[in-house]
């Protein structure tokens, strides 16, 4: 396959597997299925599973782990649909993150979230090893 140029360095992709090292994190919009944060979280971790597996309490740590150190841990039983913008969006990057990525793309990651929340991101995500971070900012 072709390789693609990240950062300073090239990342080829010998096989699909290697595209599970790569996790999207949306924009924040309206959501209109039940799930709680956590089942929203949990499904980062889908790429360790078989198909008739079901997550594992290490999985769950990892969730646990995750909400707590983006600050949204208290928010775990609340219902997607009833968050805000900012608080979904937070729940988005934190389902990419429990994958445990090497690649992380981020499409306006700053929409729907006030200033202290921007900062947090920009200081969580240097603790997680990454190939590349790839932000997508449009202006219209």
């Amino acid at each position: 396959m072709t390789p693609a140029l990240v950062g300073c360095q090239s990342w080829e992709v010998q096989s699909i597997k290697d595209l599970k090292d790569i996790a999207y994190v949306p924009q924040a919009h309206s959501f209109s299925f039940s799930y709680t944060v956590r089942e929203l979280s949990i499904m980062g971790r889908a790429k360790y599973l078989n198909i008739f597996s079901t997550p594992s309490k290490s999985d769950y740590d990892i969730v646990e782990k995750v909400l707590d150190e983006m600050g949204i841990l208290h928010l775990k039983d609340r219902k997607c649909s009833e968050l805000s913008g900012g608080q979904l969006q937070l729940v988005f990057l934190a389902r990419a993150l429990v994958g445990e990525p090497k690649i992380l793309i981020l499409d306006e990651p700053e929409s729907h979230l006030d200033f202290k929340n921007q900062t947090d991101i920009l200081y969580i995500c240097p603790f997680y090893s990454f190939y590349a971070i790839i932000a997508i900012k449009r202006n219209f």
